[in-house]
């Protein structure tokens, strides 16, 4: 006891003592502490150690070796008490601070002597040290030193911690979150009471949120191992959480949970929620949902519907498959695919139609994966899946790979005639199977220079070079089929990547029919597509047809027009012969097709009956040589091409195309009018300056603007071709650059699809002209896509709407600004643009009245490029350089001196380019037609056809005249004559107007003109009656189509023979549109007035007009007694009261007779109509020249002659 006495004495603790004294102290008491055994007495042991834990001095000290000797001092003075405190009960408040204490110390006690501590932590758990009463901080502090020891005591030691607590600080659970990838943490959840799991589980969502949360549940209740409807009970609202991290992380927990569950009645609606997340809007959630799906069926084992599994959920699935497959993201597509083809073909429960869309997928690998799939199932099945062959290969040629490698499979289960029979739109096999012909000449040739360019329009030289090494007998092997996949695989391996290997052997296969097998065929359109392409195979076979002559020899005949045949003479006489046949249509197109000079002996065998005016006009045009046309084709032609349809008008202009230059292009420009797309299909190909004669004659400048004008036609369909056409043409290195200029001009066109198109085909064929220039350094000025601005310029200037522009030219600037913007794309070099400009300046129009039009689009063009550039000036004392414009268009100014002046003293830094029209001028171009708008086109144009036959067929009555009215004459020699107008002038002229407005011919504008204008007072103006109005129900006015000058005459003639309104108010010819109320107010008050007038004239004496022609005497007396006559009968009918017998058989009378006038009438209209346009325009001339305002458009016939005796 005395030894105690010392070591416990109150005075060895005193903070004030020596830090180190105090330490040894300490030490002392630790170690005397650890060598008693128990039981102590208490009375000896509290004093000292509720002095130690009651002084603050000690318990805070931070001096290492003085923390670890308390804390060793306090667990062995614990456990020499227990189960008593070694402290005094009011001294149990401060245990906090050995707590505190403890935690700053065991971590030391561990590196010092891992040995003892772990003796020290068994022991606090043997006297359940750690369940005493804590704070919430202290047990934080304690959990974290716990936590960090490497001992398994430690363990049990947080269990009791744990366990022990009233509730776990949220800093606790917080540190067990953390450190859940931990095994210790794990084990400390696995090991604490199911309250305190529940109670870590629910206090997840005040510690973590969102993502983290639903990661932290995930990881706790696996540990914990929580069946599934708990944890989605916990979870449901944040599978569709409105945070997108939140929701994505839920759908992932239960994807991956639910995958390796069982489903059944509970947890089927889990499954079914899951499931229904397919339409999500963020892609990792789809590509979650589908792969859940996919692992589902996988699941069920053979795929077969379990007692416990609904029907809905299989559907419900197979319908969020059909959805993906056509998802916006390239992931899930791919995903998809892949479920699919690791299913067995018979479980697949979707259209395998749905499934093919995907080789046309943009991804490549979808594409691969899909074809694949779809190749295994054609190889199974070919005539189930033969529809896959038409899919698959229209891809070609925007995709290569695809349809190359299918095609190869194809031909080796199918023949070709029996492919080619199921594709409708032939043209993408064609055109590959005439790549893989081209291909298959040229390989084996890769080490000739001069072939590699035409080679590797294909393939690389260098993969071919690639192959050969590899393998050598490559040429030989690609065309066996039962060595290409074998050689397949070793290419894959050696070459730089999978795509060359599927190039190379896709374009080097081996030939798909033979010419033998060709012949056999029995459709002879086929046999005639495949002459086409490999028309050099059938040349050793020419003398067999020649003998033969069936219908497939003939039909291949057709095409091998490309060959020298030596046997000619011999296969046109067969031919000749075969044209007696039934298959004369075919031998009539072949023997045309091969035809050449020498054989025209032959060709007088060919007779034609007047039934087959078509053929015989496609047979000369084939044949093409103008002196061998008969003159009875050109007379038809000449005297009939405006009855012609598209095909004959096609046939018409090929067959003038051989005629001499000047007769052909007036013929094109003849037919331009009624047939714009076809004339200009083939002007295009009369632009070729292979034929220097012809491009002369066709690209003179009054000519090019002619067909210029074609691009701004007012139909939109015939605008929308032109455009394609352009490009097919501008295709063909023989077509002159400056057409390049045409697509400018559709930068007004009302169609948005016409001008994106147009800009689409400007920008690639600058490119492709720029790309000649870079390959080629030697190449012509003329491919120099800035040659083509002056034509721009010229058509431009001669230009409809440039006076409607002036003076701003603000639609012209589109014109100009859809040229210039992708002239300045891709480079910087504009100043060739402005020199080119320049020279311009200095030159005049080759027409000079049109030279300042030129020059004020010369100054736009400035201003639009220095817009585009960043307004850029160029030097303006600069003299013009070497820049050619063309002679045709252009001509040298003769004062140069005097424009350079002028454009020194142009200030171009202020220049500024036009702003955009509010309403763009463009030339009288239509709008697309929207369905309702071609319904009532359609409805107008039945109309119109229905009232000229019974124009035809009906006879015209006579005209009644109303009495002379004076018209005020708007000059002094129009004053000295009279005019006098009728209710059916009035009436036909205003209808001619209206029918005419939309579009006149240039005949009829100078016809208009020429006759002199008039003042109508407004008691001459005829308005309808109080009646007529009443009965009339305003209707919107229908625009109809324009027609021809000959067309519009015959409606003039006919407006103005048909009857009155007043005679005929039920079944007038045409109504009048509609006019607006103040309109229709003020025809009211005229009405009136002219009704009063009316009333006074009758009662004045008659005055007769002043006359100065006979005929005009004559026709205005017949008016007025016809009117007396009117008036007349109107009196006495209204005072007699109903007609008798007599009277309505003399009424008959009448009636017959004037329909036997309109026969009469009818049959020379009829025969004036037949003659021919020359003798009609002559007509036109002389009658407008000898027109008065006074004369009628036609006289009238003379009235009965019973109506002649009455008067």
């Amino acid at each position: 006891m005395k030894a105690a006495k010392e070591v416990l004495a109150l005075e060895l603790f005193d903070p004030e003592l020596d830090s180190a004294k105090l330490t040894t102290n300490i030490e002392n008491l630790a170690t005397f502490l650890s060598k008693q055994q128990a039981p102590f007495s208490l009375e000896t042991l509290r004093p000292t150690m509720s002095y130690l834990i009651e002084t603050e001095d000690i318990m805070a000290t931070h001096v290492p070796e003085q923390q670890v000797d308390l804390t060793r001092a306090f667990l062995y003075a614990f456990n020499l008490t227990a189960p008593n405190f070694p402290i005094f009960d009011e001294d149990s408040g401060h245990l906090p601070r050995l707590y505190h204490l403890m935690a700053q110390a065991l971590p030391q006690i561990e590196e010092k002597d891992a040995e003892e501590i772990e003796n020290l932590i068994t022991i606090a758990n043997e006297i359940n040290f750690f369940v005493l009463p804590h704070e919430s901080t202290s047990i934080s502090e304690i959990f974290d030193a716990l936590s960090e020891l490497d001992c398994k005591a430690s363990l049990v030691s947080l269990k009791h911690l744990i366990n022990a607590t009233d509730r776990i600080p949220l800093q606790v659970i917080q540190e067990i979150l953390e450190h859940l990838s931990n095994e210790k943490a794990k084990d400390i959840i696995k090991t604490i009471s199911t309250q305190k799991q529940n109670e870590i589980l629910a206090s997840i969502r005040s510690i973590l949120s969102g993502a983290e949360a639903i990661d932290a549940t995930a990881k706790v209740s696996e540990i914990l191992e929580v069946q599934p409807e708990e944890l989605y009970g916990s979870l449901r609202g944040d599978v569709i959480s409105e945070d997108k991290t939140t929701r994505s992380a839920a759908v992932k927990l239960f994807t991956k949970t639910l995958s390796h569950q069982k489903i059944t009645k509970a947890t089927v609606d889990y499954f079914l929620a899951i499931i229904g997340r397919n339409r999500d809007e963020m892609e990792e959630i789809r590509l979650l949902v589908i792969q859940f799906c996919f692992t589902i069926l996988h699941n069920i084992k053979d795929f077969k519907v379990p007692e416990f599994t609904p029907e809905s959920l299989i559907t419900k699935i197979w319908d969020a498959i059909k959805m993906a497959i056509n998802d916006p993201s390239s992931k899930v597509r791919l995903a998809t695919v892949k479920g699919i083809a690791k299913m067995k073909f018979n479980e697949i429960k979707m259209d395998i139609k749905d499934v093919a869309t995907r080789v046309r997928d943009n991804d490549p690998s979808v594409r691969s994966k899909t074809l694949n799939l779809l190749l295994e199932l054609y190889a199974k099945d070919p005539e189930e899946y033969k529809w896959l062959e038409e899919s698959v290969l229209q891809l070609y040629p925007s995709d290569k790979t695809v349809p190359l490698t299918a095609f190869s499979v194809f031909i080796e289960h199918r023949k070709l005639d029996q492919i080619l029979e199921g594709i409708e739109d032939r043209r993408p096999l064609l055109l590959m199977l005439k790549h893989t012909n081209i291909f298959r000449s040229l390989a084996q040739r890769y080490k000739d220079k001069e072939m590699k360019e035409q080679i590797e329009q294909f393939v690389p030289v260098q993969v071919i070079k690639k192959a050969i090494k590899h393998s050598p007998k490559f040429f030989e092997s690609a065309l066996d089929f039962k060595q290409r996949k074998r050689l397949y695989k070793h290419l894959k391996s050696k070459l730089d990547n999978e795509q060359q290997a599927i190039l190379l052997l896709g374009y080097y296969q081996p030939m798909p029919a033979l010419p033998n097998d060709i012949l056999e065929w029995e459709n002879t359109t086929f046999a005639k597509e495949m002459a086409e392409i490999f028309y050099s195979d059938f040349e050793e076979l020419i003398p067999d047809m020649t003998k033969r002559m069936s219908p497939t020899d003939i039909a291949v005949f057709t095409k091998l027009d490309k060959l020298d045949i030596p046997s000619l003479p011999d296969v046109l006489k067969a031919l000749a012969k075969a044209t007696n046949t039934s298959e004369r249509s075919e031998a009539l197109e072949a023997f045309s097709v091969l035809f050449k000079k020498g054989n025209e002996s032959l060709l007088r065998q060919i007779k034609f009956s007047k039934d087959e005016k078509l053929e015989k006009l496609k047979f000369y045009a084939r044949i093409g040589v103008a002196r061998l046309v008969p003159d009875d084709i050109v007379d038809e032609i000449n005297e009939n091409y405006e009855e012609f349809d598209s095909e004959e008008a096609t046939w018409a202009l090929k067959l003038f195309s051989c005629f001499d230059p000047e007769k052909c292009i007036s013929f094109h420009e003849k037919m331009s009018e009624k047939f714009p797309s076809e004339t200009f299909d083939s002007y295009m190909k009369c632009t070729s300056i292979e034929n220097t004669d012809m491009y002369n004659e066709a690209t003179k400048p009054e000519t090019f603007r002619k067909f210029a004008s074609l691009m701004q036609s007012f139909e939109p369909e015939v605008r929308q071709h032109c455009i394609e056409q352009l490009n097919l043409a501008m295709n063909n290195p023989h077509t002159p650059i400056q057409f390049l200029s045409l697509f400018a001009l559709s930068a007004t066109d009302p169609v948005k699809a016409n001008v994106k198109m147009a800009e689409e085909y400007l920008k690639k064929q600058i490119q492709f002209r720029r790309d000649i220039m870079k390959k080629y350094k030697n190449a012509s000025s003329q491919v120099k896509p800035i040659t083509v601005l002056p034509y721009l310029i010229h058509i431009l200037a001669h230009h409809q709407d440039f006076e409607k522009d002036a003076p701003k030219f603000q639609s012209f600037a589109l014109y100009i600004r859809a040229f210039m913007k992708p002239l300045t794309e891709g480079t910087s070099n504009y100043e060739s643009i402005m020199e080119v400009l320049r020279h311009m300046k200095y030159a005049e129009d080759i027409d000079e009245d049109y030279t300042e039009n030129m020059n004020k689009l010369v100054d736009v063009s400035l201003s639009v490029i220095l817009d585009i550039v960043g307004g850029k000036s160029w030097s303006q004392t600069q003299t013009p350089g070497e820049v050619l414009l063309p002679q045709r268009y252009f001509k040298p100014c003769e004062d140069i001196d005097r424009i350079k002046t002028d454009l020194l003293k142009m200030n171009f830094d202020i220049i500024k380019s036009p702003a955009k029209p509010s309403k763009v001028l463009n030339a009288g171009m239509s709008p697309a037609r929207t369905t309702r708008m071609k319904r009532r086109g359609k409805d107008i144009k039945e109309k119109e056809n229905k009232e000229e036959s019974t124009e035809e067929t009906e006879k015209p009555k006579k005209k009644r005249g109303r009495k002379p009215k004076k018209v005020e004459a708007s000059s002094d020699s129009d004053k000295e004559e009279t005019k006098t107008t009728s209710d059916s002038d009035s009436s036909s002229d205003s209808d001619s107007s209206d029918s005419g407005s939309s579009s006149s011919s240039s005949e009829s504008e100078k016809e208009v003109a020429k006759t002199p204008k008039r003042k109508v007072s407004n008691s001459t103006k005829k308005t309808p009656t109080k009646k007529k109005q009443e009965k009339e129900t305003p209707k919107s006015p229908k625009r109809k189509p324009s027609a021809s000058p000959k067309r519009q005459n015959k409606k003039q003639e006919s407006d103005s023979e048909s009857e009155s309104e007043e005679e005929k108010p039920k079944k007038s010819p045409k109504r009048k549109p509609s006019a607006s109320p103040k309109r229709q107010n003020k025809k009211k008050q005229v009405e009136s007035s002219d009704e009063s007038d009316s009333e006074k004239e009758d009662e004045k004496p008659k005055k007769r007009m002043p006359k100065k022609k006979k005929q005009v005497e004559s026709s205005d007396d017949e008016k007025s007694s016809d009117k007396e006559e009117e008036k007349h009968t109107k009196k006495s009918t209204t005072k007699r009261g109903p007609k008798n017998k007599k009277e309505e058989e003399e009424e008959e009378k009448k009636s017959t007779s004037r329909k036997t006038n309109k026969n009469d009438e009818e049959k020379e209209s009829k025969g004036k109509q037949k003659k021919s346009n020359k003798k009609i325009e002559e007509e036109k001339k002389s009658e407008s020249e000898d027109e008065t305002p006074k004369k009628s458009p036609k006289r009238k016939p003379s009235a009965s002659p019973k109506r002649n005796a009455k008067k």
